[in-house]
């Protein structure tokens, strides 16, 4: 593999809503959908890719199908690359969660990086798990030039960590927002990344759960 491209999915409806959106099939709220026409739009005027990987989960098919389609290349899913197991939080927001589970809300919000969601995983089984996927994903692209990787932000921070330091401990130092574009090459083996989160929209659909949401006109 020469060149490396990670896209995080668009904007959803879980995110919209502020809720905890890991295993949770969430879809794409209408902002997202916006900004995944505009990053399709984009990448096929200016990226091209010999193999393309997402998660199982929609949100990342969404995302990408639309460039996928163009270039006539079949998206290869794999479970591995899902994002992180939050267990009984998944799916809630954190007022939600502080009523239903007041003793975990508070070791939560303790903020320990060894914090294991209950009935979900840890940020050590996460991170394995991703990069298990993310070492076969090499392993099999060895003769293939240019790689893109649909995901999450979780999975993308787990893949960039493993890359710069070979563990999770840069895991919660990157934030990587929706349908963006990071791009890694590779000198041999050494991973260069030469752009970090390159938002290919207007800047207006950037997390707009924060202020004044988007949507379409019917």
């Amino acid at each position: 593999m020469k060149k490396l491209y990670l896209i995080r999915h668009a904007h959803t409806k879980d995110n919209e809503m502020e809720k905890y959106s890991g295993y949770s099939d969430t879809d794409l709220s209408e902002t997202g959908k916006i900004q995944a026409e505009e990053l399709n739009e984009f990448l096929k005027k200016n990226i091209k890719v010999d193999k393309i990987y997402t998660s199982i989960l929609k949100r990342t098919a969404k995302t990408i199908g639309e460039y996928a389609n163009s270039e006539n290349i079949e998206l290869e899913k794999i479970e591995g690359l899902n994002e992180m197991n939050f267990g009984n939080f998944d799916g809630l927001s954190l007022n939600e969660i502080k009523e239903r589970y007041p003793e975990d809300y508070q070791d939560f919000m303790r903020g320990k990086i060894e914090f294991k969601f209950p009935k979900g995983e840890d940020i050590q089984e996460f991170y394995d798990r991703n990069i298990n996927s993310f070492k076969d994903i090499v392993k099999e692209c060895e003769d293939v030039d240019t790689v893109m990787i649909c995901a999450h932000m979780g999975t993308l921070r787990n893949i960039l960590s493993y890359l710069l330091v070979d563990s999770f401990r840069l895991h919660w130092n990157i934030r990587i927002e929706n349908a963006t574009i990071t791009v890694i090459e590779f000198m041999g083996s050494f991973p260069v990344v030469k752009t970090l989160g390159y938002v290919p929209y207007d800047m207006e659909l950037l997390r707009p759960h924060i202020g004044k949401k988007i949507v379409k006109d019917k």
